[in-house]
């Protein structure tokens, strides 16, 4: 029964009540002059005897409306608080975009259906309008439907935290490809069995990790991300020296044949050669201020 309706009985059984009283309170009377007389006629005992009756079978009746309206107010009571939970369960909710990619409004049957047809009127796509907030919150506040109310909240909770902690995974992934961000981030621990220290690897220790702890876990990914970018900024810096010094060492033994043809022969070609080869490497391998 919706709620206009259940206003509508009881204001009806509230007239209905008025209306027997008023043959209630006229029998009652009759009542009680009768049974103040100290001898009755035959017909006085009649009328009394049917008075009392009247009287017994209206107040059934009256008693029987007001039970009626006790249970419409107490079920209006429990539609209220069924809908004071319903907003409390949905207080905090948000319909972003990222819910509404999800199935999880379209199974809940929480869309509208909209048919694409050709121009011969065959259907040809069914496109699922999610709805937003204000339409969910409607359509479970009329039917009064805190469990699915709850589902929704558990079920996007779910999709969300399961969502987060995939983009943490492979966030993760290649930042455990070696130990080297690892260790940075975290440092080494050592573990001594039969006397003698181990190193734990990057695989056990991060196997122990509450990944479903999503706070903690994306602290780690994050302090994660913070060593690689520091080594790979100092490894920016280092690589042009690294590759500069390789690339002198393939010419060290022209440095020395130049030295010796230099000073003890008096030929400057080879040194010449060297210094335009070691230009050529700096110039291909400027080193930054």
């Amino acid at each position: 029964m919706k709620d206009e309706e259940l206003k509508e009985s009881k204001l009806l059984l509230e007239v209905e009540i008025k209306n027997l009283q008023k043959f209630v309170d006229p029998a009652k009377k009759i009542i009680e002059e009768l049974e103040l007389k100290e001898e009755l006629s035959e017909e006085e005992k009649k009328k009394l005897d049917d008075s009392k009756s009247e009287v017994l079978l209206l107040e059934k009746e009256i008693k029987e409306r007001q039970e009626k309206i006790k249970d419409i107010d107490e079920e209006v009571k429990h539609r209220e608080e069924v809908r004071l939970q319903i907003d409390n369960a949905l207080k905090d909710f948000v319909i972003d975009e990222d819910v509404k990619e999800s199935y999880i409004l379209h199974d809940l049957k929480f869309c509208d259906h909209i048919e694409v047809k050709d121009e011969e009127d065959k259907v040809i796509e069914v496109k699922h309008i999610p709805w937003e907030k204000d339409a969910i919150l409607k359509d479970l506040k009329l039917k009064l439907d805190l469990d699915k109310a709850n589902k929704l909240v558990r079920r996007v909770k779910h999709y969300k935290h399961n969502k987060k902690k995939g983009e943490l995974e492979s966030r993760l992934k290649p930042l455990v490809e070696n130990n080297v961000y690892f260790n940075a981030a975290f440092g080494e621990e050592i573990e001594i069995i039969n006397g003698e220290k181990h190193v734990v690897g990057e695989v056990r220790r991060i196997a122990k990790w509450d990944k479903d702890d999503l706070i903690d876990f994306e602290a780690k990914v994050l302090k994660l991300e913070e060593a690689k970018i520091k080594l790979d900024e100092k490894e920016k810096k280092e690589k042009p020296i690294i590759e500069r010094k390789l690339e002198y060492s393939k010419i060290d033994e022209l440095l020395l044949e130049a030295l010796v043809e230099k000073l003890e022969e008096g030929r400057p070609e080879k040194m010449v050669e060297y210094l335009k080869l070691r230009k050529e490497i700096k110039d291909k391998h400027p080193l930054e201020d």
